[in-house]
């Protein structure tokens, strides 16, 4: 999970959400050999609050790990 400080378009316009993904999923989980379950952008913007942060961290791990 990484959390954005911009909005879904500013990431997309100037490629930050590419390039994440690409730092994040293979730059760090195939070099240790961990499979990418699943990888989250939270985004200020849409979020707003920490409670929303939270709370979507909750329900990402409740996913992730039942």
């Amino acid at each position: 999970m990484m959390l954005g400080a911009s909005g879904q378009r500013t990431y997309e316009k100037h490629g930050y959400a590419d390039a994440l993904h690409a730092q994040i999923s293979h730059g760090i989980f195939d070099y240790c050999g961990a499979p990418v379950i699943t990888a989250e952008l939270l985004l200020m913007e849409e979020l707003g609050t920490p409670d929303a942060y939270l709370d979507a961290a909750y329900h990402i791990g409740r996913r992730v790990f039942g």
